[in-house]
């Protein structure tokens, strides 16, 4: 391994091929990204340190204080399904997006991932308790996130159920509600079925749900 001093920083030629997954390589690495002060916000660990977790791949994505951390496992390196623990860089309100699931507040995430399976976990500096759904005229209505801190940017699913319990896709949408909250109209057509129809909005990041239901006639459209 040749270092060499290159103003405020270094460069490193390893001359060599790292082996796959190996403890002494991993450490070596560790120890690389220790000495140039990078940090690892996520650490995916296995609790056994002769088998590292092996081709998990990491993305995250911030939004204020929000973040979304990603995780797949590279079914071209792998043949079984890995359990490992990922460590985060600090205490949040996780959630499992995928599996529509509350984690609770913690700073490590017990994962099981099989060989091209990915989840994605919400990190969220508070928990989200509920949803104001308020209706108005002519199917306008407003939405309210509540939580145990102040509410950042979250994005909203919106659909919309006719009188005989069929979800109609068209009208299915994804919205920004900015600071936690969003106004909106459900745009039913003239040809649409009369009855009573239920607007349901969740929240992609909790899964938390509000449902509204009114009556439509379209004459009144």
């Amino acid at each position: 391994m040749v270092r060499r001093e290159l103003g405020d920083g270094a460069t490193i030629y390893l001359n060599f091929l790292l082996p796959k997954y190996d403890p002494a390589a991993v450490e070596m690495l560790e120890s690389l990204l220790t000495d140039a002060n990078v940090a690892r916000p996520i650490k995916v660990m296995s609790k056994d340190v002769e088998t590292p977790a092996r081709a998990w791949e990491c993305a995250r994505f911030h939004r204020g204080e929000i973040e979304l951390v990603g995780l797949i496992c590279d079914h071209r390196l792998v043949e079984e399904p890995q359990t490992a623990t990922v460590e985060l860089d600090r205490t949040a309100h996780v959630f499992d997006l995928r599996a529509r699931a509350a984690l609770g507040e913690t700073d490590a995430i017990e994962s099981t991932l099989a060989p091209g399976e990915a989840k994605v976990y919400a990190l969220l500096p508070y928990s989200v308790t509920g949803m104001n759904l308020t209706l108005g005229e002519d199917w306008s209505y407003s939405v309210a996130l509540q939580g145990t801190g102040e509410v950042g940017d979250h994005v909203l699913h919106i659909s919309l159920t006719d009188p005989e319990g069929n979800r109609q896709r068209a009208y299915d949408k994804n919205v920004l509600a900015v600071g936690g909250k969003y106004e909106g109209r459900a745009p039913l057509a003239l040809n649409d079925a009369e009855g009573e129809w239920t607007l349901t909005i969740r929240d992609v990041l909790t899964a938390v749900t509000a449902e509204a239901r009114v009556s439509y006639a379209p004459a009144s459209q």
